[in-house]
């Protein structure tokens, strides 16, 4: 509400970003542009799932990060807005880990360099971005992340899972991508 008495609403997905921010403060212009495409991939999946069937989780109001374990809604909706980020600006990291930590797969491993098991994988937000990345940018040529973003405004995928699951039935010729890449980046526990 306005200081005058007005009363607003927002209907459409917004891109909200505090300008005192830590990050904004920071400077690193890579990061601050990362961060904006992020947020705008996160109006995007409200646009294409519809504002009231976003996946529910509670998580979403809780401390994250690239690496942690969360739940599935939760890594699905940072998964693609972080893989939305890096697909468009180069910048394939998540904040401040390791530079090139989605290319390297490093969200997929404990600190010990072990695999985190199958049921971490898909709660972990990183590793959601790496395999919707490295999708996109293997199959480049056959427009898959264009496609990717039909199959979640047509089917309304609740978790990466099932937005893959319906990849592969709406476009057949991705799955050997998709079955490559789920088995590569997963130490072979996951195929689709």
């Amino acid at each position: 509400q306005y200081s005058n008495g007005q009363s607003y609403s927002i209907s459409s997905p917004r891109v909200v970003l505090a300008m005192g921010s830590t990050m904004v403060r920071t400077g690193d212009r890579a990061l601050i542009e990362q961060t904006l495409i992020h947020e705008i991939a996160h109006g995007g999946m409200s646009q294409s799932l519809g504002k009231d069937a976003l996946p529910e989780t509670p998580w979403l109001s809780q401390a994250h990060s690239g690496g942690s374990v969360t739940d599935e809604p939760l890594a699905y909706i940072e998964g693609w807005a972080e893989f939305v980020g890096s697909y468009f600006t180069g910048r394939t990291t998540i904040a401040g880990d390791p530079a090139r930590s989605i290319e390297s797969n490093w969200y997929a491993k404990r600190s010990d360099g072990n695999f985190k098991s199958a049921s971490e994988l898909i709660r972990t937000e990183g590793w959601n971005a790496t395999i919707l990345y490295w999708i996109a940018t293997q199959a480049r040529d056959q427009n898959a992340m264009w496609k990717m973003s039909q199959v979640m405004s047509r089917t309304r995928p609740q978790s990466t899972m099932q937005l893959l699951s319906n990849l592969v039935r709406y476009f057949p010729e991705l799955a050997p991508t998709v079955n490559r890449v789920l088995y590569q980046s997963s130490g072979g526990q996951i195929s689709s």
